[in-house]
């Protein structure tokens, strides 16, 4: 793909200028500077995308009008225990959304309007977000998140007011129903201090659709603010998706953090936490369950960039037929991070024997005065228990969804909000007895 040819043609199309114009020209420039990434490169080492067509990278630039949605198939996607958001095609769909009884709840906009100096949220929104980059010393980036900032011209902010809550989960849906080309997105958060927010996003879409889903979020949690936040891909096996969720973490704030990967050919999420503040907590978990020839990698960074926080992370992954995962998972704790405490394991079922998995958890510790441990097991399911199960006339194939999905409740369970929970509960559950039946 010619990013320079395709970078001109949607700014044609989609122009901007200001903070958002100078978004997408830096991202074109390290696009066209590095490329796509290879195995060559240290993080991309477990996972090729050389296989993604051109055609699933090119940006969808005109959306035909008269060619319409069919909500049926999303409709069962929308929760009434949530506050939905939908966006198709990167585009906010105002019928299956909840978007204006959203804004007298919180402070809620779209991009193209808030570089057009929104009087909803502060024009220096995006501001804060760039100060945090530079106070951590920079973040970063990859070539898939450039082709975000390249490309994206649809996304929203959230500001959550200062020890304000929403009284339901906010339930972020993007759904791509074009069989070819790429959806770029952004999503920006602020929960002002002593705030509580819950965040889910989740991913579909059209059946074999050969698509690429392209998100980026970033949220700052600012001092005693407490965000819980799910992630839940589910897109199509022909499909590929790639994400990234950055948080910053102020003074005693508190995070809850759960990754779950079911969809996509070939799915990459990069989860990075910075604590920017003493006393912040994090409990990072994550699910993968892969079938087939599905190509699952999760990245994790945990930089404890000052002393006195607290970072709990488990993720578990179960693999059948020939599909594979990657776990990549690095906690840096920094010089001055003194009385850091920080525990990493990664645990992985193989339900067959071509099933494969990559497993590298990271630790990187310059300061003297801390707490850390890190561990990864790669295994397979008991035959003895298996056997009792046989014995008291339970097929073998029930046994082993009853012990594999006993495996995944674990961090289920650890869900603090029992409708997420319950929706979560029931999105895996589904998922794998679909690619078990399969």
């Amino acid at each position: 793909m010619s990013v320079e040819l395709e970078f001109s043609k949607f700014n044609k199309l989609k122009k901007a200028s200001g903070p958002w114009g100078k978004i997408r020209s830096n991202g074109q420039r390290y696009f066209s500077k590095h490329g796509m990434p290879t195995r060559k490169d240290e993080n991309w080492k477990y996972t090729s995308v050389q296989e993604i067509p051109k055609i699933a990278l090119q940006p969808v630039l005109i959306q035909n009008p008269k060619v319409k949605t069919d909500f049926s198939k999303i409709e069962p996607l929308l929760s009434k225990s949530f506050y939905n958001l939908v966006f198709i095609n990167g585009k906010l769909s105002h019928e299956l959304s909840d978007f204006q009884t959203l804004s007298g709840k919180v402070e809620i906009v779209q991009l193209n309007q808030l570089t057009n100096k929104a009087k909803e949220v502060s024009p220096n929104f995006l501001s804060e977000f760039k100060a945090l980059r530079r106070a951590v010393g920079g973040v970063s980036q990859d070539s898939f998140e450039a082709l975000n900032s390249a490309f994206s011209s649809c996304g929203i902010a959230i500001r959550i007011k200062k020890e304000a809550s929403l009284d339901r989960p906010l339930h972020v849906i993007y759904y791509t129903d074009t069989k070819e080309n790429a959806n770029y997105f952004k999503c920006f958060v602020i929960c002002e201090e002593r705030s509580q927010f819950s965040l889910i996003e989740s991913y579909a879409g059209i059946k074999n659709g050969t698509y690429l889903s392209n998100t980026v979020t970033e949220v700052l949690l600012k001092k005693s603010s407490k965000v819980e936040y799910i992630r839940f891909q589910d897109d199509s096996l022909s499909a590929y998706n790639y994400g990234r969720t950055r948080f910053y973490l102020q003074a005693q704030s508190h995070l809850e953090s759960t990754s779950c990967s079911v969809g996509a050919k070939l799915g990459r999420h990069n989860l990075d936490i910075y604590f920017v503040g003493p006393e912040g907590f994090a409990q990072v978990n994550g699910l993968y369950l892969s079938s087939g020839s599905q190509h699952l990698d999760s990245h994790t960074l945990i930089d404890h960039v000052v002393g006195r926080c607290t970072s709990r992370q488990h993720y578990k992954g179960i693999l059948d037929n020939s599909s594979r995962a990657v776990f990549d998972g690095k906690v840096v704790i920094r010089q001055d991070a003194q009385q850091a405490s920080s525990d990493q394991l990664n645990n992985n079922l193989l339900l067959s024997s071509k099933a494969e998995v990559d497993s590298k958890p990271q630790l990187q510790i310059y300061a003297d005065d801390v707490k850390a441990t890190h561990g990864s097991t790669v295994g397979q399911l008991n035959q003895e228990e298996i056997f009792y199960f046989l014995s008291r006339a339970i097929s073998k194939d029930k046994a082993m969804e009853m012990l594999s999905l006993g495996y995944v409740s674990e961090v289920i369970f650890q869900v603090s909000h029992q409708a997420t929970k319950s929706w979560l509960q029931e999105k895996v559950f589904s998922a794998y007895r679909r690619w078990r039946n399969s």
